[in-house]
């Protein structure tokens, strides 16, 4: 497998409070390699930390595959601007998870 898609999304119920992850991860064929969900009973969550905690999971997946070539896809505007790099960054609770 050297390409894929990663379908990811995250929420927190109420914003912040517990939230949610999950990932797909395709191989190129369009089958599931992968799929997980996890629940972040973590106090104060935010919905983008949620979507990141999922975006990076399913990075982390596609690497353990030695995918390299990965379409990564989600809901979140704001993650996908700032991955894209048409938006910064700003808030210092995002930053661990965007850098890694």
């Amino acid at each position: 497998h050297t390409e894929a898609t990663l379908e990811f999304d995250g929420s927190a119920k109420p914003n912040p409070g517990n939230g949610g992850s999950g990932y797909v991860l395709y191989n190129g064929r369009g089958r599931v390699l992968e799929s997980t969900s996890i629940e972040i009973l973590e106090c104060g969550v935010t919905n983008n930390q949620a979507e990141y905690a999922a975006l990076v999971w399913g990075m982390e997946c596609a690497i353990r595959y030695n995918i390299k070539s990965l379409l990564a896809k989600g809901d979140s505007e704001l993650v996908i601007d700032q991955m894209n790099g048409y938006k910064n960054v700003n808030s210092e609770r995002m930053k661990p998870l965007y850098t890694q």
